[in-house]
């Protein structure tokens, strides 16, 4: 019987194909991967939780104490991080220098938990502050998978804008977005019940003018913002506000005019403007006059005026100063002074805080905490004046944590939650500035 030919045979194979499939590389099979929107998302979120996290803290300050979520995952962020960080991460100029920064205040607050008057508050004020650490070290320590100067600086910009049209809308129409009323002519805004929508502005307003002059060039009419910006500065009624606006205001127009040549003529029509907007503002609004009239009392050179004209600081920084004598190593700790100061006869009455950097850092942590800050400020001076070709840049993040540090400040406790939290988000906005502009070719920035 003859045998069939192969080729014929069920389940025939060619040998050949055989023989060259055993020499090949096995096939192997694409498939194609869908990937599902949810895991997209979190990739994206995961890329860019630092500016997330920053944006929603920025957002969230109107709302009591809501922006401590952010930050309280930025510290755990951080806190992770710096377990993992090798020592070209710690290397980093900006991470050595947040590092001083934060030593130089931290520390003295710490070393006052041991003379602290209130004991408690001392820990917890101490504790709090320790967050800040991480939240910072989750900040420089990330490797951004992009340039976070730009999203910041939007945010910088429409945030605080929508704060001031809403403001502007509680005065104009009695509430707010959120039904809020105007405690009188004195706007609150989303910030309501507190009273400090002012003095948030005035310390964003060096980064919001420099968002405006990056994001917008070539817009001249964008700049009438400004009016509104600083008109709801004004009718907020707090006057160390005003001075941090004033301050800011000068500084920043003096740098459009040396380092950018801006004419001065193209600055008079917004000044004028902005002076007839507070003209306005002062003719329309009798707790704003009220004000205005009691600032007036400064002129004079009697005790009791001057007392009056300044809400009856004068006898709180007299307190203040001889409670610093008493406890002039390392202070009385956090929120220490009322209760010292009443206890000694220095005080009739009971007072948040001291209402004056220069005084509240020595009260509350003695020489060492006074020596800290003022190594602070004059390391921050000699870090912006080495910077060269960047000064230009960086000018206005500078100019924003040097206001916030500014020793005449007298809204808020030093080392008060609210202000923690904006002097460190101000700083941060910098270094990150300052990481970015190293990336950049020398020169004046965008």
């Amino acid at each position: 019987m003859e045998r069939p030919l192969e080729e014929d045979a069920p389940h025939a194979v060619d040998r050949g194909a055989l023989e060259v499939g055993r020499n090949r590389e096995p096939l192997q099979m694409t498939v194609p991967t869908l990937t599902h929107p949810l895991a997209k998302s979190a990739h994206w979120i995961a890329a860019h939780h630092v500016a997330i996290l920053m944006i929603a803290t920025l957002a969230l300050f109107p709302f009591g104490t809501g922006h401590q979520l952010p930050l309280a995952i930025l510290a755990v962020i951080g806190l992770v991080r710096a377990a993992r960080a090798d020592g070209r991460a710690w290397a980093q100029p900006e991470v050595r220098l947040f590092l001083w920064v934060y030593a130089l205040i931290f520390i003295p607050l710490a070393i006052s938990m041991l003379t602290a008057v209130d004991p408690g508050q001392a820990v917890r004020t101490s504790g709090r502050y320790l967050a800040f650490l991480f939240v910072g070290l989750a900040v420089l320590l990330a490797h951004p998978t992009g340039t976070l100067t730009r999203a910041l600086m939007w945010a910088i910009l429409v945030i605080p804008t929508l704060w001031v049209l809403d403001a502007v809308m509680q005065l104009l129409m009695g509430t707010n977005v959120l039904g809020y009323p105007a405690d009188g002519t004195q706007p609150t805004g989303l910030f309501h019940p507190r009273r400090s929508i002012g003095i948030f502005l005035a310390h964003l307003l060096p980064l919001y003018l420099e968002a405006l002059r990056r994001l917008l060039p070539g817009r001249p009419w964008i700049w009438l913002l400004i009016i509104p910006y600083l008109a709801v500065i004004l009718l907020a009624g707090a006057r160390a506000s005003w001075l941090t606006a004033i301050l800011a205001m000068a500084a920043y127009g003096l740098y459009l005019a040396i380092i950018y040549r801006v004419s001065w003529r193209r600055m008079i029509a917004p000044g004028v403007a902005i002076l007839a907007a507070g003209v306005a503002a002062a003719m329309f609004s009798p707790g704003l006059q009220d004000r205005l009239d009691r600032t007036a009392g400064l002129l004079t050179l009697d005790f009791e005026s001057w007392d009056h004209a300044t809400s009856y600081r004068m006898s709180i920084w007299s307190a203040a100063s001889r409670v610093f004598q008493d406890h002039w190593l390392l202070g009385v700790g956090a929120r220490g002074f009322t209760p010292t100061a009443l206890e000694a006869g220095y005080l009739d009455q009971s007072f948040s805080h001291v209402h004056l950097f220069i005084l509240d850092v020595p009260v509350t942590t003695g020489v060492i905490g006074l020596a800290g800050y003022l190594a602070v400020m004059g390391i921050v001076l000699v870090w912006y004046l080495r910077q060269g070709d960047r000064r230009a840049s960086l000018f206005a993040p500078w100019l924003a944590v040097a206001l916030a540090l500014f020793p005449l400040n007298a809204h808020w406790n030093f080392y008060g939650t609210f202000f923690t939290a904006l002097l460190w988000f101000i700083f941060l906005v910098a270094m990150i500035m300052y990481r970015e502009g190293r990336a950049s070719p020398a020169g004046r920035g965008p």
